[in-house]
């Protein structure tokens, strides 16, 4: 199991009152316990999780390969005549097969033109493929390594917007968001955000400060920004005022874009990630990641993911003005476009 059972104190409640006896604090174990209790299918409808996981059912002899959600945790498999071989990172295949693998120019392609990484089931080398998110790659243990894909559902939505008002649907975001951050503050080790001057990552230590702050808590999550010698590219001055919002010390780690040290770190992110990365911020990160662990933090909450989520980039836009002109709403689209054009936010774009 590569990945953490966000409620598995909830969880783990239910499954003491059903008599099953713990020994330990981990999630792990209530994931075993809970597949125990409910199987895979039926577990997997209670989990709020994020991760990937491997579980042999010996009696039917048969091999289950399941990735979360979202596809948070890369789980790649390989698969021969007469074996099947699957990791959480490639280069461990790549070691464990001792064959040599074709590089896949499809995956190469979408990386060139576009920056684009993780589509689809693909990999960057041929033969090797990722379990995809929300679903169960079954294989049978038998004979001849048959195998089906199962789709599950994941924890479901308890309301739709179209059903709400605005102000409700406020309400109903900020309560989910705090709920989300509550929860992924669990941890039998030490805490840490990341803070890049942003909505989406401030918005995140200000939750968590509320949240220690209720529970009279004196240690709160330590903080770290990575800010750029480069005026042009550093948030600092974001970073800064927030610093003096939230009124807590922020560990800062500042990147020297002319460093030959970044061509170092370029091959070791790379090497971690297991394909090309696609961007600087990466290298960021791996500097931050190392900071955060030299001062014993092993677990990072970060703001990735919410600009997609949320229609954050100004892309986006364009998507939504080319579906209202699909739709034959004119006069929508123009207002819209007229209103950015008109604050100059997106004649750069």
């Amino acid at each position: 199991f590569n990945g953490e059972l966000y409620n598995y104190i909830e969880l783990k409640k239910i499954l003491l009152n059903k008599g099953y006896n713990f020994n330990t604090n981990s999630d792990t174990e209530v994931l075993y316990n809970a597949i125990n209790e409910w199987d895979i299918l039926s577990a997997l409808n209670k989990f709020n999780w994020m991760g990937a996981f491997a579980w042999i059912d010996s009696k039917n002899k048969k091999l289950y390969l399941v990735r979360d959600p979202k596809g948070e945790k890369p789980l790649y498999v390989y698969f021969s005549k007469n074996e099947i071989l699957f990791a959480s990172e490639l280069k461990t295949i790549l070691h464990i097969s001792n064959k040599k693998f074709k590089l896949n120019s499809n995956f190469i392609g979408n990386f060139l033109n576009q920056g684009l990484i993780d589509i689809n089931t693909e990999s960057i080398f041929r033969d090797i493929y990722q379990i995809q998110g929300s679903t169960i790659c079954v294989i049978s243990l038998k004979t001849s390594l048959d195998r089906q894909i199962i789709d599950y559902e994941p924890l479901k939505c308890s309301f739709h917007p179209n059903d709400l008002s605005e102000n409700e649907i406020y309400e109903c975001i900020n309560e989910l968001f705090t709920n989300s951050v509550k929860l992924r503050l669990r941890s039998d080790v030490p805490v840490g955000i990341l803070v890049s001057g942003g909505i989406d990552s401030c918005s995140i230590a200000s939750i968590s400060k509320n949240i220690f702050k209720k529970n009279n808590a004196s240690i709160y999550p330590e903080l770290f920004s990575v800010v750029s010698d480069n005026e042009k590219y550093s948030e600092e001055k974001y970073i800064d005022i927030f610093k003096k919002y939230l009124g807590i010390p922020i560990n800062k780690i500042r990147l020297h874009l002319n460093s030959n040290d970044l061509i170092q770190d370029l091959e070791k992110a790379i090497w971690h990630n297991d394909v090309p990365i696609t961007s600087m911020s990466n290298l960021a990160h791996l500097r931050i990641m190392k900071m955060a662990s030299d001062n014993g933090v092993k677990v990072l909450l970060s703001g990735q993911g919410a600009d997609e989520l949320l229609a954050g980039y100004r892309k986006y836009l364009f998507f939504y003005i080319y579906h209202l002109l699909k739709n034959k709403n004119y006069i929508d689209a123009t207002k819209i476009f007229s209103s950015f054009l008109k604050n100059q936010s997106i004649i750069n774009q």
